[in-house]
């Protein structure tokens, strides 16, 4: 949770859902600027990473009991932003495992791909959903792949908001500027909308399996896959709305490799990421992938008519 006290607001933050300008824009509220620019700035003048708020992270009972030191107040406002489970953990594969080698996420690199940089989709699907499966405490699964309904649970309170980020960000940001009466203005130096997580490098071999949003996702993503994905994450698909995978023509017989060089880790955040360069192992910085472990497991494909059953 991320609080803005004096705008009594309470954020729950999802990794892969917005969640580097929404909590910008905590630290925005927090510090009284109101500028996305200006709060980069004012974030990276004092050592932070532009992508990272300086905001203390709390707790729902934390919120509820600023509003019990204060019952003259108004209540907090509770939201979160989610994301389709099967682009969020792509995003999270392209980011975290193919473009930076597992460097700044190496807790995902070894229990979703057994330590291999140059694990695939499909692998990091397969290793994911075991974890996700075996591992019970959901505090000990890395937040960029947990199920987003175990972290923020939308029947356990009654939040005010729970925005998809496929929905658009406009909805977002007049929620946000109508409970905080505050003219926040979201464009980066670029002009986008919040962060533009890849530079020109990235966005090539990113457009190459064009899956980062759920029209691509479900047209292009291995039916297969998408079931794996639907199995680990059902919760989320029901919870929020999403719908269920469907078989299409358009969906490829298997994720395409998709290209590396030591360019990529540049990707992210203007290259903050790329300080890891200086201690990774020489053969997680090859451009060459290394050759797939013999004797792999590959679970079938979900027969076409069979119902489709969630996690035991």
């Amino acid at each position: 949770m991320l609080l803005a006290p004096y705008h009594h607001l309470a954020y729950c933050n999802l990794p892969k859902a917005a969640s580097s300008t929404v909590t910008t824009y905590m630290t925005g509220l927090n510090v009284n600027i109101h500028k996305f620019s200006d709060v980069e700035q004012f974030i990276i003048d004092r050592g932070g990473d532009s992508h990272f708020a300086m905001t203390q992270y709390s707790t729902f009972h934390e919120a509820g009991l600023e509003h019990w030191r204060n019952s003259s107040a108004p209540q907090y406002r509770y939201f979160t932003v989610v994301r389709h489970p099967g682009t969020r953990l792509y995003s999270t594969w392209f980011d975290k495992i193919h473009s930076h080698r597992g460097s700044d996420q190496p807790d995902l690199l070894w229990a979703a791909c057994d330590g291999d940089p140059s694990c695939t989709f499909a692998q990091f699907v397969d290793g994911v959903t075991k974890w996700l499966q075996e591992e019970p405490d959901v505090d000990k699964v890395n937040e960029h792949v947990a199920v987003q309904s175990d972290l923020c649970d939308p029947k356990a309170r009654d939040f005010d908001g729970v925005f998809r980020i496929e929905d658009g960000f406009d909805q977002i940001e007049d929620a946000l500027k109508k409970w905080s009466d505050v003219e926040f203005d979201f464009k980066s130096e670029k002009g986008e909308i919040g962060y533009s997580h890849h530079n020109k490098k990235a966005k090539k071999v990113y457009d190459e399996f064009p899956v980062s949003d759920k029209d691509g996702y479900e047209k292009y993503m291995p039916y297969d896959v998408q079931v794996k994905i639907w199995r680990a994450y059902k919760t989320d698909f029901d919870d929020f709305g999403y719908d269920y995978p469907e078989k299409r023509k358009t969906q490829k017989k298997q994720c395409p490799d998709l290209p590396w060089s030591k360019d990529l880790i540049q990707s992210e955040w203007h290259g903050e990421d790329a300080q890891h360069m200086d201690v990774m192992p020489a053969d997680i910085l090859e451009d060459k992938p290394r050759k797939e472990k013999a004797g792999k497991d590959i679970p079938d494909v979900q027969p076409a008519g069979v119902e489709l059953l969630d996690f035991d």
